[in-house]
């Protein structure tokens, strides 16, 4: 079964709605988590493991709950961790990494409202990438950007989508394929929203759009006889042995309304809802 145990007792931490939570876990198994804390102390904070107990060390503050947002974790094949977030009180998108005890931050990007909703990688060289989302800002469009930390440590950034890219939560997902190529994963606007995904291959950004499911049939779609001009049925009970829906009434073409034969049904149970198909 599950082992479930208190990491924190640093109050309001992490906020699900901003996806303050950051985790990876060493070849050795253990546990090692980012996120922000909302009570003090404030600030981006970093958990871990050893020896059976739960220690935590402060990565960064300003004394709000606005520096360490969004954080996310990965571990180096030398289990050094890095950490990538977003500082809301500059809106810019920052870099930790702990070496010999010590963490030393780094500001990626600067550049307007940026860095929410980050997800950090690491190359086979050792250096970290992250993709992010920056908010429209300047006369810019939202668009998703991507960074990548050379050896002598500066950073190339690049935009890798500025169409119709959802500026609110990004629902961002990133990877390296086996050759170093960046593989993003993202949300678009629209209605419904849309998932977008983008490759970079042989220098150049590819976007695509993955074909969306068709709407499944509804239940009175399902339930209606043949040759009726509509049907109402209301859906079964989950976990009913019976999958039937039940039926109120139908239509049948040259039929009046008031001539319908209904049959005895209960109002809808719980929160079920009619199912009309015409």
């Amino acid at each position: 079964g599950w082992n479930v145990e208190t990491v924190s007792g640093l109050g309001n931490v992490p906020d699900q709605a901003q996806h303050d939570l950051g985790f990876d876990i060493s070849r050795t198994g253990v546990p090692h988590i980012a996120t922000v804390s909302r009570t003090p102390p404030f600030g981006l904070r970093y958990f871990t493991k050893t020896g059976g107990v739960w220690t935590t060390e402060l990565v960064d503050s300003n004394g709000t709950d606005d520096r360490g947002l969004s954080p996310s974790l990965i571990l180096d094949s030398n289990s050094v961790p890095h950490i990538s977030y977003f500082d809301a009180t500059l809106q810019d998108l920052k870099y930790a990494r702990r070496t010999g005890g010590t963490w030393s931050v780094e500001t990626v990007d600067a550049t307007g409202n940026t860095g929410n909703f980050s997800e950090i990688m690491i190359a086979s060289n050792g250096q970290p990438a992250i993709a992010y989302l920056e908010y429209g800002s300047m006369g810019v469009p939202s668009r998703i950007r991507f960074a990548q930390r050379s050896a002598g440590g500066s950073w190339q950034i690049e935009t890798v989508d500025d169409v119709a890219v959802s500026s609110g939560q990004a629902y961002l997902g990133a990877t390296l394929d086996a050759d170093g190529n960046p593989r993003i994963t993202y949300q678009a606007t629209g209605t419904p929203y849309k998932l977008r995904y983008a490759e970079k291959i042989r220098g150049s950004w590819r976007i695509k759009i993955p074909p969306v499911a068709s709407e499944p049939p509804s239940i009175a779609t399902l339930a209606k006889p043949e040759g009726a001009e509509w049907a109402v049925a209301i859906p079964p009970w989950q976990g009913e042995p019976s999958a039937e829906p039940l039926m109120l009434g139908a239509a049948m073409p040259g039929t009046e309304h008031s001539a319908i034969k209904w049959a005895a049904a209960p109002a809808p149970p719980g929160e079920h809802v009619l199912s009309l198909a015409v």
